[in-house]
C-alpha cells in the first residue's frame, strides 16, 4: 500500500481519489489520523476517549516524561498489523528503555512511541459503515505471556503465524452493559478519526474494569480464516460475501451516482 512508515496506507487512496476512481474504506485523511498513533491519541483524548498516556521519542537518550511510570510498552510511531510489537518491547527500567527505543527507532527508521502498559483483557471490534456504523461481534484475545506476571500481549509474531482463528480468539464474554461501552468506545473512536465504511478498534480493559482504546485499524486485513475483521463480522453472523457486500454499501451511499 506504498510501504511502511506514515505513508503506508495514504499512497493508494490518493492515486485513486487523484484519478477520480471510486474506492472502499476511509480517505488519506482518515487513514493519516489513525496510523499515526501519537495524533490517534491526540484526538481520542480531545473527545474524551480513555487512551493510555504516551509520549514519543525521536532517539533514545531524550527524558521520559514524569507522567509515564513503568511498566512501559515501546511500539512504532506509525506502524501497523502489530509490526514492532514483541515481549521485549515491554520495559521496566531506564535502561531496557533506551534499547528498545533505539532498536524501535533503528529497524523502523521513524519515532517510537512509548505508552503505560495496560495489562488485562483485550478485545477487538469490526465497524461498518458510515451515517450509522454498526459494530459486529466483540472478539476477546488471549496472546502470550508477557515479561509481566499474569499479563498477556498479542505480538506481531503470533498475528501473522496464528491470526485470529485459533482457539486464543473467542467471542468475548461480557455483561450487556460492558459489551455497551465497549461498543459505544468503538464508535466514537470510529468517528473522531474520520474513518469511512469500515474499521476495527482494539482496547483492553484494566484489572480494575476500566476501558481504555489501544488504536483503531482504519485498513483492516480482509483474509478469509485469518483477519480479526473478518472473525468478528463472522461471530456476528455474516458470510463473507454479506460482509463484502455490506463494505461495498457503505461506500456507494458516498457516490450516489455510481
Amino acid at each position: 500500500m506504498g510501504g511502511r512508515g506514515e505513508c503506508s496506507q495514504t499512497f493508494l487512496p490518493a492515486t485513486l481519489d487523484f484519478l477520480g476512481i471510486p474506492l472502499t474504506g476511509s480517505g488519506v485523511y482518515g487513514h493519516a489520523l489513525a496510523l499515526d498513533k501519537s495524533i490517534t491519541k491526540q484526538i481520542l483524548m480531545s473527545n474524551g476517549i480513555p487512551t493510555p498516556p504516551s509520549q514519543v521519542f525521536h532517539k533514545p537518550t531524550e527524558k521520559l516524561s514524569s507522567a509515564l511510570k513503568f511498566p512501559l510498552i515501546v511500539k512504532p510511531v506509525a506502524e501497523g498489523s502489530s509490526r514492532g510489537i514483541e515481549k521485549e518491547c515491554v520495559v521496566v527500567s531506564k535502561r531496557e528503555l533506551q534499547v528498545m527505543v533505539k532498536q524501535t527507532i533503528d529497524k523502523f527508521n521513524q519515532p517510537a512511541i512509548v505508552e503505560r502498559f495496560i495489562g488485562g483483557r483485550e478485545f477487538t471490534v469490526g465497524i461498518v459503515g458510515n451515517l450509522n456504523p454498526e459494530c459486529f461481534a466483540i472478539l476477546e484475545i488471549n496472546g502470550v505471556p508477557s515479561r509481566m506476571k499474569d499479563e498477556k500481549i498479542f505480538t506481531g509474531e503470533l498475528k501473522v503465524k496464528e491470526g485470529y482463528i485459533t482457539a486464543r480468539t473467542h467471542i468475548a464474554k461480557l455483561s450487556k452493559e460492558e459489551a455497551i461501552k465497549h461498543r459505544d468506545l468503538a464508535l466514537k473512536t470510529y468517528r473522531a478519526l474520520r474513518c469511512r465504511d469500515y474499521a476495527r478498534v482494539d482496547i483492553i480493559v484494566d484489572n480494575t474494569g476500566a476501558p481504555w482504546v489501544i488504536e483503531i485499524n482504519s485498513m483492516p486485513g480482509l483474509f478469509m480464516d485469518y483477519s480479526g475483521y473478518v472473525a468478528s463480522a463472522s461471530k456476528a453472523g455474516l458470510s463473507y460475501p454479506q460482509l463484502i457486500n455490506k463494505i461495498l454499501d457503505s461506500a456507494i451511499e458516498r457516490y450516489p451516482l455510481l
